[in-house]
């Protein structure tokens, strides 16, 4: 996803492509939800990435598509 994210990034910075600051929001919302799942047990973490960080990457792949 790193390396994803990167792409969008330079893209947005040399252009200030609209496309790549939205694929940015998505890629941030992921972020964030490893950020909230990072202290708590493999059970939990997989818990909140499925009910939070699926929904977020299945709409990002159909944003993509």
């Amino acid at each position: 996803m790193a390396h994803a994210r990167r792409k969008f990034f330079e893209l947005h910075a040399s252009n200030k492509s609209q496309l790549a600051e939205q694929a940015l929001h998505y890629i941030g919302q992921l972020y964030e939800v490893e950020r909230q799942v990072k202290e708590l047990t493999s059970d939990d973490r997989r818990r909140l990435r499925q009910e939070k960080a699926k929904p977020l990457a299945h709409a990002l792949h159909a944003w993509m598509l």
